[in-house]
């Protein structure tokens, strides 16, 4: 079942608000990922960082639907094809990794 709730807890990226993400479309990338500290949301853009104003006025976009998850972990459970299909996908907010990560068994 495709994803049906993004929750992104990352509070320090630009494109956070409120939990949701409104970035058009998030990444993340793990193709060797073992474990959840293996992905990572290469979205994720940190708030305050170098030309953080620029950025911010230029990029933000639409919310995010679950549609827009590109995922190239390979062995999370919930990567079908590039597609996330976790009924949930959480982004952590310590390292911007996938908190829905799963390993394959």
């Amino acid at each position: 079942m495709k994803s049906t709730k993004l929750t992104c807890k990352a509070t320090n990226c630009v494109y956070n608000e409120k939990s949701e993400c409104l970035a058009g479309i998030i990444t993340v990338r793990g193709v060797h990922a073992e474990s959840v500290p293996d992905t990572k949301c290469i979205t994720f853009v940190e708030e305050g960082g170098h030309g953080f104003d620029q950025f911010y006025n230029c990029h933000r976009s639409e919310k995010t639907e679950i549609d827009e998850i590109r995922c190239s972990a390979g062995n999370c459970i919930h990567n079908e094809n590039g597609a996330c299909y976790a009924n949930k996908v959480q982004i952590i907010a310590a390292n911007a990794s996938c908190g829905t990560f799963e390993r394959k068994i």
